[in-house]
Order: structure tokens, then sequence, then C-alpha cells
């Protein structure tokens, strides 16, 4: 991005619903609601196409009618965020989130989704309470969020067995950013299931986290996660080196749904069946993901009994007696992936197939140095596939991938391929753009990508397996952030939430020092920055709102409030008042705060006329209304982005206001934008903004939590992401404040 040249300034049809509602609203609302809530979450084509069947039918379409605009079904509880920090212990943060009461040292949960915040490492030493076996913790029968930032919730090593966390059928958990660790179930439970977690009729889902080293022993099923009939997905998560006695080491389904995206299941092992994974019953699709160096009986990466689609994914290393890969009796979809380099003592290589296999879709399977004969039992590759082994192309395991899994970029670890590997360039390019892929790798990196010299040159270069050849991973070179409390980086770097911190990509450093400037970290006083800009990266000027009312910044008058601008000047020392936000209709001090900002040139504003001084992108911390002379007021929340054409600035603040992004139309989850950053295209159009939420995040190609950069793109209006994770790169608390000076999307 361009630095922009600014200077410092001087100065019916749902009644019958209704009344279902209004009789028995005890019944049915909260599960309306949280069906409603659900629903808004899935991505707008999904709710497109659920909405055209859905309005098919006369009460179908008074249904979606009460779901997208009843007033009633609006959720009126604000969640509640109940810190995990010592005191307040895991297992009464559960039970007041359960129960929406405070238990020991925990405030009381919501009526709504209630988000636990750890802050510390959870070691838990006993069995809370027996649920299908002992559980280390109260089961999750209500809608919870864990943002682990990076913690870890374990089992003491000298602990009785037990495992860690369990979901009933009115449980809702999101796990973000946390790691699940030392589960066990002993011999004696030959029953009990899910060492890591058990889901029962209920819904997990696990974003940018880690299962690992979690055992059921004997006749144990799902070492890392049990499902029966419950709704997981897994995304950017790690499974690894869980152990099943009998069957699914890594996950074990038997009913209900599994989507896995973008992760990876390495060294899990199962004394029969599944290494990584067994699917009974259910449904199960596997995206943008590797399963590597898991071991059974039967089936050493997945143990298959129900339809299962596996797409652009890479399947290596795994071994077992039967289907070193795959041991198959139901349908099978395998579109482009990387079945190689897998092994087994008696027979099947690479798969055993006693149902139905629909490949012919550019996979790769085996490699040279195994015959059909060996590679496959009851399975013959397509036309439309490469068949790697000796009685095919006879392609050495090695000229095909990476064979150690390894850290190549992005949240989780993958094989990367080699050059001339016949899995680079060996699809459509359409496959890539479209879903499930939209577009990005399992590490996030751009598909297709076409290296000159490899494979086909400008078209058809989208490649087979979870990762593309040499497409370089998002990372961001120049990114500016702000945190919500003090705390020390993974590189030692000491900050407060007055600070500006800056990741090269190698490193942080502190680009504003808030104490040297005359701000206070903490008390009656503190400044915590609550949103920034950063007019020139080569320069140490930055502008800055903050969380809190009526502070003193330097020698500005009157005290400055949330919905204010400041500019630091770096070379004369000094604040001074950019924005005003009370001169513009800014005026609830602590729903219309700005909490998100980025600055471009006036020239770019849709409105003014070309009267513009600069065309501020604003997004507040809740709902609110501004409005120009004599036009009606713009309604927004928190969740939007605003656009200010100044044609002042200072203490006499003045402009035009227009609403660039509605939030809720776009699918996103009330309030949830905390900051923003912009990138514009050859002709100063928007192309696009890059955003943090406030939480978990599932909107088009984007999920995740909080502390992670999406992108949102202007030509297509989807969201994708996240293209970078503040925890992984060691910022240890929240982000509250964003400049992005170079992330770019391709």
């Amino acid at each position: 991005m361009e630095p922009t040249e600014l200077s410092p300034p001087t100065d019916g049809r749902r009644a019958w619903l209704a009344a279902l509602l209004l009789r028995q609203p005890d019944r049915f609302l909260p599960r309306l609601t949280a069906t409603l809530t659900r629903w808004r979450a899935t991505p707008r084509a999904v709710r497109r196409r659920w909405q055209r069947r859905v309005a098919a039918t006369a009460t179908g379409a008074a249904l979606l009618l009460a779901m997208t605009a009843s007033p009633l079904l609006v959720p009126t509880a604000r969640a509640a965020t109940i810190t995990v920090d010592g005191a307040c212990t895991l297992v009464d943060a559960i039970i007041a989130a359960n129960t929406d009461t405070a238990s020991g040292s925990c405030i009381a949960g919501s009526p709504g989704a209630d988000t636990i915040d750890l802050q510390v490492d959870v070691t838990l030493t006993a069995s809370h309470v027996n649920y299908v076996g002992p559980s280390g913790t109260p089961v999750v029968s209500s809608m919870i969020v864990i943002e682990g930032n990076g913690h870890t919730i374990a089992r003491d090593g000298t602990a009785p067995e037990f495992r860690i966390l369990a979901v009933d059928s009115t449980g809702d958990l999101t796990l973000n950013d946390v790691t699940i660790s030392g589960g066990r179930l002993a011999a004696a439970y030959t029953d009990f299931n899910g060492a890591g977690i058990l889901v029962s009729d209920g819904r997990l889902a696990v974003y940018g986290s880690t299962i690992t080293g979690n055992e059921v022993v004997t006749y144990g099923f799902g070492g890392g996660i049990a499902n029966f009939g419950g709704d997981v997905t897994i995304v950017r998560g790690t499974i690894s080196d869980n152990h099943a006695g009998d069957e699914g080491g890594g996950l074990s389904q038997y009913g209900g749904t599994a989507t896995i995206h973008d992760s990876t299941f390495s060294g899990n092992s199962a004394g029969d069946d599944g290494g990584a994974i067994i699917h009974y019953v259910g449904t199960m699709s596997i995206v943008n993901s590797t399963l590597s160096g898991n071991e059974a009986g039967s089936g050493g990466a997945i143990y298959v009994d129900d339809a299962l689609t596996i797409v652009n994914s890479t399947l290596t290393g795994n071994s077992a007696n039967y289907g070193g890969a795959i041991f198959n009796f139901d349908p099978v979809t395998l579109s482009r992936s990387i079945i190689s380099g897998n092994s087994a003592t008696v027979t099947g290589a690479e798969i055993v197939n006693y149902g139905t296999i629909s490949a012919d879709d550019s996979n790769v399977f085996g490699h040279a140095g195994l015959n059909n004969a060996q590679a496959f039992r009851y399975f013959t590759p397509g036309a439309n596939d490469v068949n790697a082994t000796s009685d095919g192309d006879n392609i050495p395991l090695g000229d095909i991938l990476d064979t150690t899994l390894a850290d190549n970029g992005g949240p989780t670890e993958t094989h990367n391929l080699v050059a001339d590997s016949p899995a680079v360039d060996l699809t459509y390019d359409a496959a890539c753009a479209a879903p499930p892929l939209n577009g990005v790798d399992q590490r996030g990196a751009p598909r297709p990508f076409d290296v000159a010299g490899q494979g086909n040159e400008g078209t058809n270069t989208c490649d087979a397996g979870a990762v593309e050849y040499l497409s370089p991973v998002p990372g961001g070179t120049d990114i500016f952030m702000s945190a919500n409390a003090a705390g020390t980086t993974g590189d030692g770097l000491n900050f407060g939430p007055h600070d500006v911190l800056r990741w090269d990509g190698n490193g942080w450093s502190k680009f504003f020092d808030g104490t040297a400037a005359g701000l206070t970290p903490n008390g009656r006083a503190k400044h915590n920055i609550n949103a920034i800009w950063v007019p020139d990266p080569s320069e140490e000027d930055v502008v800055l709102s903050f969380g809190q009312n009526s502070r003193f910044v330097g020698n500005i008058t009157p005290k400055v409030d949330g919905m204010d601008l400041v500019w630091w000047d770096a070379d004369a020392q000094e604040f001074s008042l950019w924005f005003d936000g009370d001169d513009v209709d800014l005026t609830n001090k602590t729903q219309e705060k700005i909490d998100a900002l980025h600055v471009l040139p006036g020239s770019e504003s849709p409105i003014g006329g070309g009267s513009c001084q600069a065309y501020l992108l604003i997004s507040t911390q809740g709902p609110g209304r501004v409005s120009n002379t004599g036009e009606p007021a713009i309604i927004f929340s928190g969740e939007d982005v605003l656009g200010f054409c100044a044609t002042n600035l200072g203490d006499n603040t003045a402009g035009l206001w227009t609403k660039v992004i509605d939030g809720r139309d776009q699918g996103m989850p009330r309030n949830s934008t905390t900051s923003i950053s912009a990138e514009v295209d050859g002709d100063g159009q928007l192309a696009a903004l890059y955003l943090t939420t406030r939480s978990t995040f599932n909107v088009d190609a984007a999920t995740g939590g909080h502390s992670m950069i999406y992108a949102y793109d202007f030509g297509t209006e989807t969201f994708s992401g996240p293209y970078f994770v503040a925890a992984d790169a060691g910022l240890p608390r929240h982000v509250n404040a964003l400049h992005v000076a170079e992330l770019p999307l391709d």
C-alpha cells in the first residue's frame, strides 16, 4: 500500500409463529433463537439456497419471514465473557456458563452464548462428573466458546484417568486456539470413549486448536474425539499423537456429521481400525487437509463405513495391515487428492476397497516400487488420475512430494510438493477458485498458483493435494497492532495497552511507546488504544482513538472522548485533535466509540464531489446513527463500516457520512468488528478490507476467532482468511487495533 499523504491539522405472515412463541415461549423461543444464530452464521450462499427452498411452501415462507425479521427472535441477552485466571477455574466457568449463575470466583453466564477466556494454562487433577465415563470438567450443555489464547487444558499425568471435555445433546462448544491434552480412559472403562472430547448429539467446533496425546485403551473409541450423533467441525486443527485401543485414534464418528478443513491428523494410532479416523455412520468431508504418519490394523489413515468425500487432501506415510491409507466399505469420493507413500503388511498399501470409490478426478495414487496389486485391493485409478505405481507412470515417491511433515507456513504442518511433481498443475483452475477450496490451500496460500516452467502455463494450474506448489503463504511483513492488555510477546517484548506494536514477519518491535508519549497504561487515567492508523510506515506518526472517555491527552482541550481521533506528531513530540466525533453526530459515549479506523486520500471518497480532505473508514463499538444535513439518518451497528468524507478536520470537524459495508447483509455477527485496515487497487478503488473480530467468525471462507486478520474482497463481496494469527506470531493478548501495511491477498 502506498502511504497516504496527509498532514496533522492545526486544529400478518408470521402471526402464527408469533402466537405459538407467545403461548409457549420457554419451550420454543430458545430453540428457534439458537437455530437462527447458527443459520445467520452460515455462508450467504448457503442461506440463499435454504431461503429459496424453504420459501416454496406457505408455512415455510412464514417461518422464513419470522426468522429473518421478527423482533421476537432477536436475542436480547448479551453474552457473558468469563475469564479463567486462576481464581476463576475452568470447572466453575463451565458451571457458570451452563447455569447462568455465578460459580466460585466466576461471574454468571448469560442466556446466550458465553465466552470463556483462558488467561492461564489449566491442569485438571480429578474427575468432576461421570458422563459415560469420568470427565474432568462439567458436561457442556449450553452454547460456550472457549478462547484459549494459546493455552492448554490438560489432565495431570499423575491424576486418575478421565477425559477432558464432554458435550451433551444441548451443548454447543467452540474451541479457539487451545490445546486439549492428556485425557485418558483406562482399561476398566471398556464402553467409555473420547479421551480428549466426547460429543453426544451435541455440537463441537475446533478452530486453530490442537487435540494431542489423549488415549482410550483396550476397547475404546476416539482417542482424541468421539462423536456419537453430533455435529463436529475441525478447521485449521492439529489432531496428533492420540491413541484408541480399538477404533479411531484421532476421531471416531458413529452418526452425525464431521467437516474437516485445513487440518492435519498425524501420529495417531488405533489397535484395530482407523488410525486417524473411523467413520461408521453419518456424513463426513475432508478438504485441504493432511493425514500423515497414522497407523492401525485396518485403514491406517481412515476406515470408512458410510459416505465420505475427500477433496484436495494428502494422505501419506500411513500404515496398516490392511489398507495403509484407506479401508473402505461404503461410498467414497476422491477429488484432486494425493494418496501415495502409504504401506500395508498384508494388502492394499494405499487402498483396500469393499465398497464404491468414485475417483477419476485428478488424483495421484501410489508410487514406484509398488505394483497395482500391492498398492490397491479392489480399486483401479481412473483415466483422469495419475497412477504412479510401477504398472503406471512409475514415479518415485520423492518425485511426488516431500516425505517430511513440516512447518511450510500456515497454522498446521504439511507435506510440500516438489519440482516436476505430477500433482503440479494437474487440474483445472475453476476447481481451486470454487467452494470448498475458495482459492486457498491448507496453509492459506493462494490457489491456483502458476510456477513458470512447471506443468501447464497460464491455465489449468491448480495442484492436487493439500499444498499448492511454491504458492506464497500470506504473511504480514508489516503489521501494526495494539493489544487489550499488557503482556510480553513470544520474543520477549514487553508492551501495554497504550502502545502500538509492529510485526515485520520475523519479530515484534514497539512502533509507538505510549508511556514515552505521556499516556497511562492503567489506573483511573488509563489510555487504552482502541483504533490506529499509520499515515506512513517509514515515519513514526500515528492516529489513535481510546477506549475511555474524558482523557487528558497532551495539551488537547477539552478532554478526549472515545469518539475522537488524535494525531501523534513524532517530530514535534505532541498530540493534536484530528477528528472531533461530537461535531459530526458521534455522540453516544458508549456505543459510538471508534474502535476501527483506516484513512484514504479524499480523492477516493465516493461522496463529497471532490471536496474531501480525507476519506475515513470507521467502525464503532456498537450501534448508533449519524446523519447528513437534510438527509435521513444512517443507522449502523458495530459490525458495519462507515465512510466519512472529511471536508474539515480538527476542532471543527465537518463532512459527510455514508455506509460502506452493511455487516449484517454480509453475514457478520452483530458488533463483531474490532479493527480494520484497507487496500486499494491501481485505480484507487477499494479492493480489500482487512479486519479483526471480537470472537468466533465464520463467514464465507473465513473461519476462526479473535485476533486473526481476515480479508473482505470488495469485488466478490466475500470474506476469507485468516491470513495472520496474532497468537501464532507470539502476541498473547486480544488485538484491539490494526493497521496493515503489507499483507497481500495474492
